[in-house]
């Protein structure tokens, strides 16, 4: 029996072309997902109200302040932010006219905003202070964020939302 023949009569039984078909469907999907670059960032928040609730302020005969400031509710909102892909995300690539920023609700204002921890201190994470700036947001920077690079965030704010928002 020649060699030709031996691979026909292989090739003619009905469960090794499944069994190939199969394998190559596997190997395709493991290229896929080794090879693929995403872009993607990602957040998570946590918050609790401090004082007051989501629901009422404070009462009248109760008066909390804030650097001088009559606040009618006090709520901190920790949101942790990195990059969730596997290209690394530039600075630069943001769009100047709709920067990245956090947003605490339309009936508040933000207090105070702090870093509490970075991955690393060369991606530069910081807060942009700008005259046309609302108080309920805050615009934030970066230098780069590579892959799995982040920053954890706290939010002191008036807003009855305890769940920040990232637009931009």
């Amino acid at each position: 029996m020649s060699w030709i023949d031996y691979a026909q009569s292989l090739l003619d039984k009905s469960w090794l072309g499944t069994l190939l078909g199969i394998a190559g469907i596997v190997f395709g999907v493991l290229t896929y997902l080794w090879t693929r670059k995403r872009t993607s960032l990602a957040y998570v928040h946590l918050g609790e109200h401090l004082l007051g609730s989501a629901s009422d302020a404070l009462p009248q005969q109760i008066v909390v302040q804030y650097n001088g400031i009559s606040i009618p509710r006090l709520t901190k909102s920790i949101v942790i932010l990195w990059n969730n892909g596997e290209n690394t995300v530039n600075g630069e690539d943001i769009v100047a006219k709709d920067p990245l920023r956090f947003h605490v609700g339309d009936d508040g204002q933000i207090l105070s905003i702090l870093i509490l921890k970075s991955s690393r201190a060369v991606n530069d994470f910081s807060f942009l202070s700008t005259p046309s700036a609302k108080a309920n947001e805050e615009v934030f920077t970066f230098n780069f964020l590579d892959a799995n690079d982040g920053v954890v965030v706290e939010i002191l704010h008036t807003s009855t939302d305890r769940k920040p928002r990232i637009k931009g």
